[in-house]
């Protein structure tokens, strides 16, 4: 374990069912990077300790998350945490955030979560030995008080994935260990990928900000980590885990929630994700405007 102030942040932000898993666990083989999911969940999932960690043990039965609270500082503030959690993460609070439109009392709590929630990381990379993370929580909101309230450096990826590819990942059933993840119908997730991209877009704002579409990267993912490490000062020049173009060598790692394949590791081929066509798949003409603006259905779309 090795002593460490403020670790960077690389923030995925995106709507469910995009493939931040995998960016996230492609990014956490950098030397010195740890992985961690949705990490706004960390304190929830630990203090619930039913769904098990990436690991296979129950959170209080982890010896890394056991070492992360046993921190005095941490284990006698996490309900405290988790109705910071609570009040102010989630999509919802986006703009507010961004905008500032809190009252005194709420610019207090939120300076206060801040604070505890930049204790937070700078515990999980010194127990890690790590000076950067990867938290891919995906609500803009997250990114927003990391920023403004954690005092912490963020460098946000939003991640954006063909909105009919992801409203047939959402519509199948998906389960894992512990993680089994509700189905939507397909207008509700239109709808929620068209305000969660956009909300994500105002990070721009605040953070240095970086949008990447889930089919080019599954298509030259090495090449793609090689991007995002030029991008980010914290990673340049750091190796990672990919062995070929298409396969990265995942290791045993520590996430309390996100996508059942976070308990996938070893050796593992990154497969391409096709895109889809916009035509009769009933978005919206304003959700089939942010599609083409994001560069799919149309005639140089190449990630399909």
């Amino acid at each position: 374990m090795q002593s460490v102030t403020n670790p960077t942040v690389v923030f995925i932000a995106g709507e469910g069912r995009s493939g931040s898993t995998v960016l996230d666990r492609c990014i956490g083989t950098a030397e010195g990077v740890a992985s961690f999911n949705e990490m706004h969940e960390i304190v929830h999932q630990y203090r619930r300790n039913r769904k098990r960690c990436s690991c296979g043990d129950l959170p209080q039965d982890c010896a890394f998350w056991r070492e992360v609270f046993a921190d005095e500082g941490l284990s006698t503030n996490l309900g405290e945490l988790e109705s910071g959690f609570e009040r102010y993460d989630g999509s919802r609070n986006a703009i507010r955030l961004l905008l500032g439109f809190y009252g005194p009392e709420d610019r207090r709590r939120l300076r206060r979560y801040g604070d505890l929630t930049a204790g937070l990381y700078r515990r999980i990379a010194e127990v890690a030995g790590v000076s950067v993370i990867v938290d891919s929580s995906k609500n803009p909101s997250r990114a927003l008080i990391l920023k403004r309230y954690a005092g912490l450096e963020v460098w946000c990826l939003h991640l954006v994935r063909n909105p009919v590819a992801v409203a047939e990942s959402w519509a199948r059933a998906k389960s894992g260990m512990d993680d089994n993840l509700p189905t939507y119908e397909r207008a509700a997730t239109y709808t929620r990928w068209a305000l969660k991209n956009l909300a994500c877009e105002a990070l721009r704002f605040a953070v240095p900000y970086k949008r990447m579409r889930f089919e080019a990267f599954t298509a030259a993912p090495r090449k793609g980590l090689s991007e995002i490490k030029a991008w980010v000062p914290a990673l340049r020049g750091r190796g990672d885990g990919f062995e070929s173009e298409q396969e990265v060598r995942f290791e045993p790692f520590h996430s309390l929630q996100g996508n059942p394949d976070r308990f996938e590791s070893g050796l593992v081929e990154i497969r391409r994700s096709r895109s889809r066509p916009l035509a009769d798949s009933g978005l919206s003409w304003f959700q089939r405007g942010l599609a083409s603006r994001y560069g799919y259905g149309r005639s140089d779309d190449l990630s399909g």
